[in-house]
Parts: C-alpha cells; sequence; structure tokens
C-alpha cells in the first residue's frame, strides 16, 4: 500500500510545487489570482478528493485497499490531464492572441468524465458491499461527485468570454457554489465525521453520524438554491442559499464540538483543520452579507472575487494540509515507531505555523496598505509551503525507523510523545504572532507611505482622505497637485481645424483634442523653460515670450498620446508630475459616433504607493460616471507611467471595439464575432474602447495591473435606465 500512496501522493505535491511557484512569481504570472485558486482547488484540492474518498470509502465498508488499483489510476491520469489542459488553455488564453478555449473545453470534458467515473465507481461498491456502521457517510462523496461536472460547464462557459450583461458575474457566484461548497465542501464534511475524533485520540461524540445523515440532505439543497438563485437573476435567493449551507455546517459539526472538548486540539493537524472550518464559516457569513446588501450581480462578483482566498487557502487549504499530515504517517508507517517518527516530523512548530497562516492571511483580507499585504502574503506562503519539506523529511525518518532491527525476544512498547504544557505550546505559538508583526514591519519599511495611506483588500480600493493626500504632497517636492475632481468627459471637437490651448503650470493640463491635420496653438505660460514634448504631434514652430513659449503643432495620424512640460525649478530629467503631463486625442478618420465619450489618463507614484486616473486616487468612486442603459460608449485611456504598464478593464463589460497603437485590434463586425476584456497598453501608449451596457446597475472599472488598481486606479460607472 505504500508504493500506491507515495506515487498518489506525490501528484498532490506537483500541484502545491506549482502553487508555490506561481506565488513567489506573484502578479508576474499571468492571472496569477486564477492560478493560485484553480493550482490548489482543481489541483491539489481535487487530487487529494479523488485519492482519500476513496481510500475512507474502503475503510468505512471495510473492502481491501488493494483492490481495483488500475481503473483508479487510470482515472487520475484522465483528471490530471485534463485539469492540466485547463490550466494551461486559460493561462495562455490569457495571454495570447489566439483562442485557446478549444484546450480548456476539452480538458473540462476530460476532467469531469474522470468524476463522473470515480462517483459511479463509488455508487457500485456502496450499492455492492455489506452494511457497516459508517457506510452511509459514503453518500458524501458520490454527492460531492455530482457537483464538479457541474462547475466545470460553468466554468467552461465563462471562460469562453461570450457571456454578456450580468451573466458572467451570475455564472461565477453558482461556480463556486457547485465547485467549493458542492465538490469541495461535501467531501471535506463527509470525511471530518469520521476523521476529526480519530485526529483527536477520542472516541466519537453521541448525535454525529444522525446529524451527518440530517445535514447530507440540506447541504446539497443549500448548493442547488445558491447556484439556483444565481442563474435565475435573484440575489435574496442566492443569499438564502448560503445561510441553509451554514445552517447545514453548524448542524454537521456541532457534535464534534464535545469531541474537542474532551480532546482538545494541540497538535498541527487538529489545529489546521478546526482552522480551515472556522474560515469556512467566516466566509459563508461574508458572502450571504454581500448578496443581501450588494447593489448588483457585478458587485456580489467582485466580492466573491476578494473571498476566493479565503475559501481557498484558509479552508481547504488548511484542511487538506491537516489531512495530510495525519493520514501520511499512518499511511506510511509499517511500523508504530516509523508512523510516530513521521507525526513527529509532521508536527514540528506546528503551532507557530497554524498562528502565522492564520494572522497573516487575516491582515491579507482585511484593508491593510498594499505593501504590507503583500508581506503577510509571503508569511503564509512560508509558513504553508513548509508542508513540503517536512513531508520529505518525514519520509525519511519513516525509512530510517524501520531500518532499526527488532528485538523480539522483547515485548513491544509503546512509545508515547513527550507531554507539551500549556506554556510551551502558547510560546510556539507566539514565534508565528511575532513572524506576522515583522511582516507588518517590513512592509511598512518597504514602502514608507503605506503608513499613513489606506489601502483595500484584493479587488476593492482604498479611501484617500484629505489629510492623507496634503501628507503626499508635502513629502514630494513639486507644488501641490490640485486634488479637486476632473471631469471625465472628453472635450468634443469643433468644427475648426486650428484650436488654440492655453497650458498654465499648477493647473490641470488640458486635453489636446482634434482630427489628422488639424492645427494645434499652444500657449505654455509659468515657470517653464520652453521643454515641452508632444507625443504624435509635429512641431512647426516655438516662438519664446517673457512668460510664456507659444507651440505651433500639426497632428499627423489618429490615436492617443501624451504631452510633458518640464518646471524650470526640477532637475534636467524630471518629467511626470499630474499637472505638467496632459493627454493628446486624435480621431481617427471614420471614427464611429457614440452617446458618450470619456477620457482617462493613468498615473502612478511608487513614492506615494498611489495610482490614479486623471490625477485624483478613487475620485470615480466617490463622483461616479453615469450613463443610460443602451448608450454605446467610449472610453479614451492613456498611460502615462512613468513606468508602470496599464491593463484597462471593466468588470462586467464586453469591448466590441479596441483602438490601441494606431490602429483598430477589434472591430464589432469582425468575422469571428468576438469581444474583449481589457485594453493593454504600456508606458505613453494610449487607445479608445466602445462598449455597450445593456442592463442597468453598477460597473466597476479598473487597471487589472491589480497593484495600481488597489492604490487607487479604480472608479464606478452607474447604469441606469
Amino acid at each position: 500500500m505504500r508504493p500506491w500512496h507515495l506515487r498518489t501522493g506525490s501528484i498532490v505535491f506537483a500541484w502545491l510545487l506549482a502553487l508555490f511557484a506561481v506565488a513567489v512569481a506573484g502578479r508576474s504570472a499571468p492571472d496569477s489570482y486564477w492560478l493560485l485558486v484553480h493550482l490548489l482547488a482543481l489541483g491539489a484540492g481535487s487530487n487529494a478528493i479523488l485519492i482519500w474518498s476513496w481510500y475512507f470509502t474502503e475503510s468505512v465498508l471495510r473492502l481491501p485497499h488493494q483492490a481495483d488499483r488500475r481503473s483508479q489510476a487510470a482515472r487520475l491520469a484522465l483528471f490530471n490531464s485534463g485539469a492540466a489542459a485547463v490550466v494551461v488553455g486559460y493561462s495562455l488564453g490569457h495571454t495570447s492572441a489566439s483562442s485557446w478555449w478549444p484546450v480548456v473545453l476539452g480538458g473540462g470534458l476530460a476532467s469531469g468524465t474522470a468524476i463522473v467515473w470515480h462517483a459511479v465507481a463509488l455508487l457500485h461498491r456502496f450499492r455492492t458491499s455489506l452494511p457497516s456502521r459508517f457506510g452511509p457517510m459514503v453518500r458524501y462523496y458520490i454527492a460531492s461527485g455530482c457537483c464538479l461536472p457541474i462547475g466545470i460547464g460553468l466554468g467552461i462557459a465563462m471562460a469562453a468570454g461570450a457571456l454578456p450583461g450580468t451573466w458572467h458575474a451570475r455564472f461565477l457566484v453558482a461556480h463556486a457554489a457547485v465547485n467549493v461548497l458542492g465538490w469541495i465542501g461535501l467531501a471535506v464534511l463527509g470525511t471530518l465525521v469520521t476523521l476529526w475524533p480519530t485526529m483527536l485520540h477520542t472516541r466519537m461524540a453521541d448525535g454525529v453520524e444522525k446529524a451527518a445523515a440530517r445535514g447530507l440532505f440540506v447541504l446539497p439543497a443549500g448548493v442547488a438554491v445558491i447556484a439556483g438563485g444565481a442563474l435565475g437573476g435573484l440575489r435574496p435567493l442566492a443569499g438564502a442559499g448560503v445561510l441553509l449551507y451554514l445552517a447545514a455546517v453548524v448542524l454537521v459539526l456541532r457534535p464534534h464540538v464535545d469531541e474537542a472538548r474532551r480532546k482538545p486540539p494541540v497538535s498541527f493537524p487538529t489545529l489546521s483543520a478546526l482552522s480551515g472550518v472556522a474560515w469556512l464559516i467566516g466566509t459563508l457569513i461574508a458572502l450571504a452579507v454581500s448578496l443581501f446588501a450588494g447593489p448588483d450581480w457585478h458587485t456580489a462578483g467582485e466580492r466573491l472575487r476578494t473571498l476566493a482566498i479565503p475559501f481557498a487557502v484558509g479552508f481547504l487549504g488548511q484542511v487538506l494540509f491537516g489531512a495530510l499530515s495525519y493520514l501520511l504517517p499512518v499511511v506510511l508507517g509499517r511500523r508504530p515507531s516509523a508512523t510516530q517518527a513521521a507525526t513527529a516530523m509532521l508536527d514540528r512548530a506546528g503551532g507557530a505555523r497554524v498562528v502565522a497562516t492564520n494572522a497573516a492571511l487575516l491582515l491579507c483580507v482585511l484593508p491593510v496598505p498594499d505593501a504590507v499585504r503583500w508581506t503577510c502574503g509571503a508569511v503564509v506562503v512560508v509558513s504553508m509551503s513548509a508542508l513540503v519539506p517536512l513531508t520529505i523529511a518525514a519520509v525519511v525518518a519513516t525509512h530510517r525507523a524501520e531500518d532499526v532491527p527488532v528485538d523480539r525476544t522483547r515485548a513491544p512498547t509503546r512509545v508515547r510523545p513527550p507531554e507539551i504544557g500549556a506554556g510551551q505550546r502558547a510560546g510556539r505559538a507566539s514565534i508565528g504572532l511575532v513572524a506576522v508583526v515583522l511582516a507588518v514591519v517590513a512592509g511598512v519599511a518597504w514602502d514608507p507611505a503605506a503608513a499613513h495611506s489606506g489601502a483595500a483588500p484584493p479587488g476593492t480600493t482604498a479611501g484617500h482622505d484629505t489629510a492623507a493626500q496634503d501628507r503626499a504632497a508635502q513629502d514630494n517636492p513639486r507644488p501641490r497637485v490640485d486634488m479637486s475632481p476632473r471631469d471625465p468627459a472628453l472635450p468634443p471637437v469643433g468644427p475648426a481645424s486650428v484650436h488654440t490651448v492655453d497650458i498654465a503650470h499648477g493647473s490641470p493640463a488640458p486635453v489636446l483634442h482634434g482630427r489628422p491635420g488639424d492645427t494645434f496653438v499652444v500657449t505654455v505660460k509659468g515657470a517653464h523653460s520652453g521643454a515641452c514634448r508632444f507625443g504624435g504631434l509635429a512641431t512647426d514652430s516655438v516662438r519664446t515670450e517673457p512668460d510664456a513659449t507659444i507651440y505651433r503643432l500639426t497632428a499627423l495620424g489618429g490615436g492617443a498620446g501624451l504631452y510633458r512640460c518640464r518646471n524650470g525649478a526640477e532637475g534636467p530629467d524630471d518629467f511626470g508630475g499630474t499637472d505638467e503631463t496632459g493627454a493628446i486625442v486624435v480621431n481617427p478618420p471614420g471614427l464611429a459616433p457614440v452617446a458618450r465619450e470619456y477620457l482617462l489618463v493613468e498615473s502612478t507614484s511608487s513614492a506615494r504607493g498611489s495610482a490614479a486616473f486623471n490625477s485624483v486616487p478613487n475620485q470615480y468612486d466617490r463622483q461616479t460616471i453615469d450613463v443610460n442603459t443602451r448608450d454605446r460608449v467610449r472610453i479614451w485611456v492613456v498611460d502615462a507611467g512613468p513606468d508602470a504598464d496599464l491593463s484597462f478593464h471593466v468588470v462586467g463589460g464586453q469591448f466590441g471595439t479596441v483602438f490601441a497603437g494606431g490602429r483598430y485590434l477589434l472591430r464589432p463586425d469582425n468575422p469571428e464575432h468576438g469581444g474583449s476584456q481589457v485594453l493593454a497598453l504600456a508606458p505613453g501608449q494610449g487607445g479608445f474602447v466602445d462598449l455597450p451596457f445593456p442592463e442597468p446597475g453598477t460597473y466597476q472599472f479598473l487597471d487589472h495591473v491589480m497593484v495600481n488598481g488597489d492604490r487607487g486606479a479604480h472608479g464606478t460607472i452607474r447604469v441606469r435606465n
């Protein structure tokens, strides 16, 4: 049995290694957020469920563990080939212009087929085996296996990218409910019925089996109500489904409280599993609140995205790691001494690891500065990835213990682990807390501006109050930037071909808006040295006067770009400052008419740790952009840098036209009938997108380079009938 579990266990750890690699790479990996969740849930977690649900089924039905290994190996091979295709196809499709959706479709079908095969095999073994006390718990695994193929189908539909209006957000909620609460949640809760008292080394509490049997009817009903409410567009119904599922979780787990009272959890496996269940309950409450209190499906989808990490890492990751830390010594050790050696190895620094993981993860989801979130995230990665080297060390310890000759002339003695007092446990746990405190200090030291600026959890925005803006202005040697709200509406182009524009230092820079061949007469007033750069405009003449410099410029081709004017009081290479940088918009010939037209210029400041559209961070969260349904809207976007790429995204929107770099990347009449989700720009580049808003609601727009989105490059479009 041991070689089999070593081989299958290596599959789980291969997915975990890929997960940790993406976590270390951070946002340099394509769509790292999606990868983190799916490498853990679809990769490591689903493989663990496939392996151990079969193992527990054989155990509770009292069947031999060596039977039907070939079929199980075939299912694992089919599932992993499909899961790998989904991950690779989605990642490459996210970064490539070509379509990788057929790869995602094929991988999803392969994975779903393997799960259906697994569920049918479990049902066959359950029906053909002799009755046993815990045999009904196998129904949890069968019900779990019925959920994932449905969730995979919803995921494939979202990957196709053709869902209009609020359908993407609604599919996302249904997808998460069926996969996380159905496939993973049912399997975990069914396993804990027998595994939790076994891990605690205590007798099972009264009423556990009856509560589990009742919960098996309510839990799938909760999943069905959530998914049905989401697909039907009924947020209160979906929220009621979450509360129903939460009530069932409490019903199933309530008898286990007595077991924890009799034998408090002190080892890493029990503490990790207990922490995972706490995260499950907390995130279910947060999800219910977001569905009931959120204004629309787009907001609910964004809030679900912020809950994905607590669900995946807090709940699934910790329950998975706790269960593996307990089960691996059991199946690897052939002698009690070997099992105890492996258990002791996997329990090393257990309290510190659990405390560090949970404290750091809690800070990651709270409104803390971005730099602090990154350092706390590093603590989570380090504390959880410690399982991999500890597992290798446990395997080595197992082999060494089994190599020791057995003295058969003596009666075997049970080796008991040394008792650890409450004071020692508290001291070891405090090490994890100290690590998190040091991470917070390191985050503030890494980005001192974070010490006096708010930050928001992933997927939301930070509020910048006037005092914080004043401090940022005092830290900047440039004159104070005017922080009054900016109207994002793009000024229309008049009928004249000559445009007169005045630029005054210290005031918001005006937009140069015209057509190819138009002339701009630009007067730059104030303390400028005459060094202005106008991207995409030909300089016909420059005339210097005592208090101004006058430029005569000609627009060459259609597109969007920047002009920058240097303040004479600053250094020779110091261009920037949002009050000295303006946009140039030249309409390409034959530009289609739209109902409304807006301009967003993004600028970033690493010194301040902020990013902004039109100079003021988060201003369009407070002053929303209001449009009407069925209006076709054009949004011009310019990346002022100075050195950060921009990926403009409207949550719930679908771009029918994309123009960047002086050419159309997508038109409404394209033969592929394709749409786009982002407008990607390098520093200094500009372009525009056109999109309709067919349904009323609140649509968030942001820089999908999330560090900039979190720092203030974020806003809201409010659509009304």
